[in-house]
């Protein structure tokens, strides 16, 4: 038996050609899709981690504060502010806070 030769015709050699770039493209699209969603996941625990230590950090200065602000001058502070509150709350003083911040 004499071995039949397979002979590729020249368009099935262009759609074969053409069929492998294809793909070469696709999965080189892929893996830049995948490389992107990895960078970006990276990112996001990132910068959830830095969130976190910045939480972590605020919660121990809360607790400093607390710790060297009694009750009774915090009732105080909070006295002095109302005060305070109370005049800036007047019409003229509207108009000052406004002429201030035109100023900047």
């Amino acid at each position: 038996m004499a071995r039949a030769k397979v002979q590729i015709g020249g368009a099935f050699g262009c759609k074969l050609a053409f069929s492998v770039v294809a793909l070469a493209a696709i999965a080189a699209s892929l893996l830049t899709i995948r490389q992107l969603r990895t960078q970006a996941a990276h990112e996001f625990a990132s910068l959830r981690l830095r969130v976190m230590r910045v939480d972590e950090a605020s919660g121990r200065l809360r607790a400093d504060i607390a710790r060297h602000v009694g009750p009774a001058e915090l009732r105080e502070r909070l006295a002095e502010l109302d005060a305070k509150h109370l005049e800036d709350d007047s019409p003229q003083a509207a108009l000052v806070g406004l002429e201030r911040s035109d100023d900047r």
